[in-house]
């Protein structure tokens, strides 16, 4: 209750709530704008498949199939398919002696594929990445301009659409907890309310209780005096008061007995709107876990990274002492994916991710920041040490095999590491990282690269 008797409560109930509903609008006008750009990364694809024709006449009926799934928006497990078959058929142009030359479009190869060069760069552009995805894309875009064939960029299309897919499965994840949450919370702040509600009437009826005890006080009071009055003697007199004295206490006989029982309901109101409380702190707590958890790997996300790198530079750089960043990156992953299936390449990343958690220790810290890819943080870890400390992981990791039916699946892991220096902020630091594990990439990976 406000000053002059104001109820703010329904208000900030409303600010509050406008607040998360405001939140939950920009992350739906995120997502519309990744569906978009899927659309967009759709029609450049397309356009790829008309600047392919000419090749071959296995290659131009695939693409002529690749072209109607992308128009008809087919789901993403029959693109596999024809890229699986796309792949192959480039492959087979590749060897010697068996291409089919056909008629070539009016379009020649090499300005068809500078067009598609170039749409591909100004999605690029236009789509608004952040953080490790900002720059995945600027390697991307670094990548697109070195393009010489119609296959390289249909690799590079690939890994930008996986991008697209990952940033906007994170938004979709994130959208569906907020509403969770925004759920929860709403029906918490109703209890309260009604809570509060009660109590006021509570208090209301405690006054009017009070309020009635002392009309039949002051009404007993002067039926004394008039009665006093009018006695003719003092025994009558004294009756008179006993009678009236005898009254007055049944009423405050009846007074404490309803106060008694406004204040039992009291403590069971009050009991309850406590036990709803806990409730309500146990559901945010185990929000924010969720929030901040995988859902994969059961290891912490690129949410829980974001907020625990912060308090680690801060830690180490207040006690003096170092501090090291390593990104990892399962080895040939699409491949996994593309001969075993999605459902092997998801166990795939949880097998791995548990492994690199359990393994560098308790005082670390590891994240999964998307797809394939994971970030660990090393305290009390020079870059002299760091290789040292992360050669077992990766020979760990390589040791490791993932059943896949009647297959075994041989998994390993590139990942690039540096310490941080004084006036690194986490994006500087990253880039570092990241440019470490492309070399460990181009070195032919399955290894452990660590720059200064």
């Amino acid at each position: 209750m406000a000053a002059g008797g104001k109820d703010t409560s329904s208000d900030d109930d409303l600010s509050w709530r406008q607040r998360y509903y405001n939140e939950l609008e920009a992350l739906e006008n995120q997502l519309q704008g990744s569906l978009g750009a899927q659309d967009a990364l759709r029609r450049l694809s397309g356009r790829l498949c008309i600047a392919a024709q000419g090749q071959s006449q296995t290659l131009d009926q695939i693409l002529d199939d690749t072209l109607l799934a992308l128009r008809d928006q087919e789901p993403p497990e029959s693109l596999d398919v024809l890229v699986r078959a796309l792949t192959k058929a480039i492959e087979t142009l590749d060897t010697p002696g068996q291409t089919q030359p056909v008629e070539a479009p009016e379009e020649t190869p090499s300005d068809a594929l500078h067009s598609a060069r170039r749409s591909v760069i100004e999605l690029i552009d236009h789509l608004d990445f952040d953080g490790e995805d900002k720059t995945r894309a600027g390697r991307l875009r670094v990548q697109l301009h070195e393009v010489s064939d119609a296959a390289q960029l249909q690799q590079l299309i690939e890994s930008l659409s996986t991008l697209i897919r990952h940033r906007h499965q994170r938004m979709s994840e994130l959208a569906g907890n907020l509403r969770a949450l925004i759920r929860r919370i709403s029906t918490r702040l109703t209890d309260v309310t009604d809570h509060l509600a009660r109590e006021d009437k509570a208090r209301h009826d405690s006054e009017a209780n009070s309020d009635s005890l002392n009309a039949s006080i002051q009404d007993q009071l002067r039926d004394l005096t008039r009665r006093s009055r009018e006695a003719a003697d003092l025994n009558s007199l004294q009756r008179a008061v006993e009678q009236q004295i005898s009254r007055v206490d049944q009423h405050l006989l009846t007074f404490r007995e309803r106060e008694r029982e406004l204040a039992a309901a009291y403590r069971e109101r009050a009991d309850n709107l406590k036990e709803r409380i806990g409730e309500l702190e146990t559901a945010m707590r185990q929000e924010r876990e969720r929030a901040l958890t995988d859902v994969l790997t059961g290891i912490p996300n690129r949410a829980a990274y974001q907020q625990a790198a912060p308090v680690f530079i801060k830690g180490s750089r207040r006690a003096g002492r170092p501090l090291c960043l390593v990104v990892w990156d399962i080895d040939h992953f699409k491949s996994i994916n593309d001969v075993h299936g999605h459902q092997t390449g998801d166990r795939a990343i949880t097998l791995v991710a548990r492994y690199i958690y359990k393994s560098l220790g308790e005082k670390t810290f590891t994240a999964r920041i998307g797809g394939e890819e994971f970030l660990s943080l090393l305290p009390d870890i020079t870059a002299r040490d760091l290789q040292d400390k992360l050669e077992p992981v990766r020979a760990g990791v390589s040791a490791l095999k993932l059943e896949a039916g009647a297959a075994l699946v041989s998994l390993s892991v590139s990942c690039g590491g540096v310490e941080l220096r004084a006036d690194d902020d986490l994006d500087a630091a990253y880039q570092r990282a990241d440019t470490a594990l492309y070399e460990a990439k181009r070195a032919g990976r399955n290894c452990v690269r660590v720059v200064d």
